[in-house]
């Protein structure tokens, strides 16, 4: 299991988790300097290449058993806030970038191309997706408004919003169903099916020094079908079942709040329970989720970590 970090600086290390239940050390595979600015985001195309933002202005993709064979994507309009690839439909790889949604292929000849730019009426900040409803869910930060795109035939077609009462803080897709998550800026997550119906809402609640509401989670990752793991402002890795509608696990451990979480998604890995978070510190701490305690904690260098990405 190797495990992607991303820095501020642009540094991208790359770790080998080796024990089973990741209680010896880690191994540094590389440790390079590959720009001068941010790496965000990280994200697996498939199970041999690798997406990675670099200075919200390239795209990198870099195959993840030799970094040496990469590609490089230059985002038009100035640069992109947000990306997301589909493992399911041919290699595709989309850009949020102000009021354009910009969409590459890869060709039979391994390049990438631009195959389809749209226009939105709406300024997009985050970008998401749903596997298996070939749907794009685009918002902006602040925004009381998501907006659902289809894909079909490498076309983008706008097919219908969904709206919150609060503000919007950012968005997840499911790879396991036809669900994604909005997360809202007074920490309440709204669940929505594919055709923008809203199943459930729910909040990590805090009642101490006469604060009511809900903890900020500022990363939400699917588990599985019925399960996803946040972290935020609470610093606790939490466990939510959308069957019951509520936090089935806590994990604790972190001192500052939780910035980014990950989980191994591949459910024939002999590592399918392992997650990882990261804090404003910059601490990462790796879970098995059948205990209770961390397995392993580590911190690189002190500079921010951007992203991560568990393969």
């Amino acid at each position: 299991m190797k495990l992607y970090i991303g820095s501020t600086y642009g540094r991208l290390n790359v770790l080998k988790l080796e024990s089973k239940y990741l209680k010896k050390n880690y191994d540094i595979i590389s440790d390079i300097q590959i720009c001068s600015g941010s790496i965000e985001p990280i994200l697996k195309i498939d199970n041999k290449f690798l997406l990675i933002g670099l200075e919200k202005k390239f795209i990198k993709i870099i195959s993840s058993k030799n970094s040496k064979n990469f590609s490089i994507i230059k985002c038009p309009g100035g640069g992109f806030n947000d990306l997301c690839s589909f493992q399911s439909l041919q290699h595709l790889i989309f850009a949020a970038s102000k009021n354009f949604i910009y969409m590459w292929q890869k060709d039979l000849t391994g390049n990438w191309k631009m195959i389809n730019k749209i226009i939105s009426k709406n300024k997009i900040g985050f970008i998401s997706n749903i596997f298996k409803s070939n749907l794009l869910i685009t918002s902006i930060k602040h925004s009381y408004d998501v907006n659902l795109w289809n894909i079909f035939k490498n076309k983008i077609y706008f097919c219908g919003k969904a709206t919150i009462k609060e503000k919007v803080m950012g968005i997840d897709g499911s790879s396991f169903n036809e669900y994604f998550v909005i997360r809202d800026i007074k920490g309440k997550l709204h669940a929505y099916t594919n055709k923008g119906f809203n199943i459930n809402i729910l909040s990590e609640e805090r009642n101490y020094k006469h604060k009511f509401g809900g903890f900020i989670q500022n990363s939400l990752k699917f588990y599985d079908e019925n399960t996803f793991l946040t972290g935020g402002t609470s610093k606790n890795l939490s466990l939510w079942d959308l069957r019951i509608n509520k936090i089935v696990q806590q994990w604790k451990g972190h001192t500052g709040e939780i910035k980014k979480i990950d989980i191994n998604q591949s459910s024939s890995d002999s590592h399918r329970y392992l997650a990882v978070s990261c804090d404003i510190f910059s601490t990462i701490k790796t879970w098995d989720i059948r205990m209770t305690n961390e397995s392993h904690s580590f911190k690189l260098y002190s500079t921010e970590i951007n992203s991560f990405k568990l393969i």
